[in-house]
């Protein structure tokens, strides 16, 4: 006998969001251009590269080398992820979806975003 469920199990899916689901690197580079004219700080020479699979802590303290203090490096780290997130649900420059984002059954019903470099943990809505 071939026992089959009245309902599908549930679907769950893990990966990593920046790339896999949204393109996010402009969302992150305006972010961290909105920290640095928050701060009055200027970007180093080829920055930008540098900072491509490197967490919110080593970019604040080894390349971009604003401060090595922990308590600062946490603060500007969440600050950051503050404007990250602002242009993210901007209405007028929302991420592009990546091309592996159609792969996400339509009826998944939570999707919870994680970011290395904040402490809490957020779900996602969609607006």
């Amino acid at each position: 006998m071939n026992f089959q469920p009245a309902t599908p199990p549930p679907f769950t899916a893990v990966f990593d969001w920046d790339g896999v689901v949204i393109d996010s690197e402009e969302c992150h580079r305006e972010g961290w251009q909105r920290l640095a004219r928050e701060l009055g700080r200027q970007f180093p020479a080829g920055w930008w590269e540098k900072t491509f699979g490197r967490k919110n802590v080593e970019i604040i303290s080894e390349v971009l080398g604003w401060t090595r203090d922990p308590a600062e490096i946490t603060r500007l780290t969440d600050r950051k992820e503050v404007f990250y997130r602002e242009v993210v649900r901007s209405p007028r420059s929302p991420p592009p979806a990546s091309p592996a984002a159609s792969a996400v059954p339509p009826r998944a019903p939570t999707l919870t975003s994680r970011s290395d470099s904040s402490a809490s943990r957020r779900p996602f809505r969609p607006s």
